[in-house]
């Protein structure tokens, strides 16, 4: 739904139904990126939703977008990350150094994103996973929590946090 009147009345977005959405990232008051569940992408242009073109897992979730410098990630079950540097038209899968035996184990709830930065954080909560040169390396920080972290926030390249289950806060 969008408005245009201050939230007095809401008019459904035209365009493709999706099985419902876990996130959103408004570039500005016109276009916008939503995730979702059942690998689902799409910009939202204008009044229409368009959809993206990735090759996210079928039948899994994308839990989070965020967006920096221009380039946007997005990350979600089985340890996938994406990234988009055309305003999530379309979504690729940077190299990780995520062993797939883990991946298939490890879910991402959320994304931080400063400059070439970024951190991903999700179950089990005792790894971070970091880049700090826009997705070429990564590298897995170990955090003193099994508890899953549900969301990041870094407001700079050196010091963030994360906050999950059972009321956990962490400075990154």
């Amino acid at each position: 739904y969008y408005t245009a009147d201050g939230a007095r009345t809401w008019t459904p977005v035209g365009g493709k139904r999706y099985p419902g959405w876990t996130s959103a990232l408004f570039l500005d008051v016109e276009q916008g990126v939503l995730a979702g569940q059942s690998a689902s992408f799409a910009r939202m242009e204008g009044e229409s939703l368009q959809p993206a073109r990735s090759d996210w897992q079928t039948g899994t979730t994308i839990h989070a977008v965020a967006g920096s410098s221009g380039r946007l990630w997005a990350v979600g079950d089985n340890a996938q990350i994406f990234t988009s540097e055309n305003a999530g038209k379309n979504w690729s899968r940077p190299r990780t150094d995520v062993p797939g035996e883990i991946a298939r184990v490890w879910d991402l709830y959320s994304v931080s994103a400063v400059g070439d930065h970024v951190w991903a954080v999700g179950r089990p909560g005792s790894v971070v996973l970091h880049s700090w040169d826009a997705g070429k390396n990564w590298k897995v920080q170990r955090t003193p929590t099994p508890l899953p972290l549900l969301s990041v926030c870094f407001p700079n390249p050196r010091m963030g946090w994360a906050v999950g289950a059972m009321g956990i806060i962490l400075q990154i």
